[in-house]
């Protein structure tokens, strides 16, 4: 097997977690006042996921096997929807700094992918967690978070597409609130676990420390998600009045 065959049957789907962050970077960028460096980040962020997705798409057609084998392994799953996570952050990005002709059409392919991978990832995951008994837990790290994180993140683009949705808008928005009814849920299991994991054994290994500020995903983007659900709410015909009495 040459070098390049090799690098396909071993690229690992957490590197799509390098598209998450730098996306969040390009989002917050623009919105603290500075939409040229704004921009520039997004549009290297997309050639980057374009060039990723080169890799994991041979991966799924060519080593097909290595792929599932992964899939059920407790320790690799969680970071699969590193991809549709990050399909969802390049969607979120768009509709906020709408940079190429086609924003919103681009958005809607990333909202549609993201939701139904989110989802399945999410179930394959939870099969996985309860079936396989090798599952120990002083295995269990942060990066079991990340399904939660993601299911969170789809209302975030979801309520802002939700406007422009016409006469499937009920339809996103029973997805919205569905995704982030089960993020929570998700976000409330593992995260007792996890916790129970870092009370009970020692620290986890070092490889997985970084997984740590993981933890802060479900809190923040939950928040944020939460406070923009009055879109979904009320394509759904149901008012929501935040403002003081």
């Amino acid at each position: 097997m040459n070098r390049k065959a090799f690098a396909i049957k071993t690229f690992p789907p957490a590197w799509f977690a390098a598209v998450m962050g730098t996306g969040a970077v390009a989002n917050a960028t623009y919105l603290i006042g500075f939409p040229i460096v704004g921009r520039v980040i997004y549009y290297i962020n997309l050639v980057m996921a374009a060039l990723l997705l080169i890799p994991w798409t041979l991966r799924w057609i060519l080593y097909w096997k290595d792929v599932i084998t992964d899939l059920l392994s407790p320790y690799k799953i969680s970071f699969f929807p590193t991809m549709p996570v990050a399909c969802l952050v390049l969607g979120s990005g768009a509709m906020l700094m709408k940079p190429f002709d086609g924003y919103q059409t681009f958005a809607w392919i990333m909202y549609v992918i993201g939701a139904f991978l989110v989802f399945g990832f999410a179930c394959i995951m939870g099969y996985v967690m309860f079936t396989e008994d090798g599952v120990d837990l002083e295995h269990a790290n942060y990066s079991w978070l990340i399904p939660p994180v993601g299911a969170i993140v789809v209302p975030m683009l979801g309520n802002v597409l939700v406007k422009s949705a016409g006469a499937y808008a009920s339809l996103v928005a029973v997805i919205n609130i569905a995704m982030w009814s089960i993020g929570f849920f998700l976000f409330i299991f593992f995260g007792n676990i996890i916790f129970f994991r870092m009370v009970k054994h020692s620290l986890p290994h070092a490889k997985v420390a970084p997984t740590v500020w993981i933890s802060l995903g479900p809190i923040g983007v939950g928040t944020i998600g939460l406070m923009s659900m009055k879109a979904s709410l009320g394509a759904l015909g149901v008012s929501l009045n935040l403002a003081p009495a």
